[in-house]
């Protein structure tokens, strides 16, 4: 008696691909549809690539790293500050499309120009600014981000490499720590007395907008640049363990203009 071997289903579906029937990208054909006047809509295949532009088809994590001038303002309060270097790091996770949450820290330092040390009129004494106690600073930033892009080209020089307008806002702590004038540190001294400045704690709200091309699936690098509103505009001095509020105030607010690159998986 013969028999006869009869492949199970299932295993079609194995062997089809080996076979050289493997599909391509999956694309399913809209249906024709028809307006009031009876006229056929424009509709266009529907697939991965034109899914992926509306839809969030993974969740993207973005890590950053920057460098840039960090530019005093002195909006709410003039200052002898000068521009000095910063630089940053930030890392997000996309949690809609084309949107960003994200924590970042960024570090800035600050020279002064127009400290007491610098002051040669006795009389100008009685007018020094909060600012001018300090020799030298550094501002530490950390917050909270929410970021959007915008894509303004699909292909820019290059064949798939996009170019992205980019609007965030943070929200954080601005934390300074600096050296006080080595002239006041002397003249205290000199009346058996130790003087400094404490470290300040405030308020950070960062507004900043960029420019991003995507080399590669995983590169991308950027221009940047943001605006620092930091509060409260005070800060206090510790004398002999006493502490007192500066009369007057000091804004650490800042703008700051680099780039850097950003990998994304």
């Amino acid at each position: 008696m013969s028999s006869r071997f009869r492949l199970p289903a299932r295993w079609l579906f194995v062997l089809l691909p080996a076979l050289g029937c493997e599909s391509t990208q999956r694309r399913l054909e809209p249906p024709e549809l028809e307006d009031d006047f009876g006229a056929t809509l424009e509709t266009a295949p529907i697939t991965e690539e034109s899914v992926g532009e509306t839809q969030m088809l993974h969740r993207r994590v973005q890590l950053e790293a920057k460098g840039m001038a960090v530019i005093p303002t002195g909006f709410f309060a003039s200052n002898g500050f000068e521009v000095g270097p910063g630089a940053g790091v930030k890392a997000g996770i996309e949690t809609g499309k084309n949107f960003f949450l994200g924590l970042s820290f960024d570090w800035a330092h600050w020279d002064q120009s127009e400290g007491v040390s610098q002051i040669t009129s006795p009389g100008a004494l009685t007018s020094v600014r909060p600012d001018q106690l300090y020799e030298q600073l550094d501002k530490l930033n950390f917050l909270l981000n929410g970021d959007y892009d915008w894509t303004l080209a699909k292909s820019f020089l290059a064949e798939d490499k996009p170019l992205k307008l980019r609007f965030g806002a943070g929200m954080g702590l601005a934390w300074v720590t600096g050296d006080i004038d080595p002239f006041l540190k002397q003249q205290a001294a000199a009346v058996g007395s130790d003087v400094g400045i404490q470290d300040y704690f405030g308020f950070l709200l960062r507004l900043a907008a960029s420019l991003r091309w995507q080399l590669t699936d995983h590169v991308v690098v950027f221009g940047e640049a943001g605006w620092d509103l930091v509060s409260p505009f005070s800060i206090e001095v510790n004398v002999d363990g006493q502490r007192s509020q500066v009369g007057g105030d000091i804004d650490f607010g800042s703008i700051g203009l680099g780039g850097g690159i950003m990998f994304e998986f």
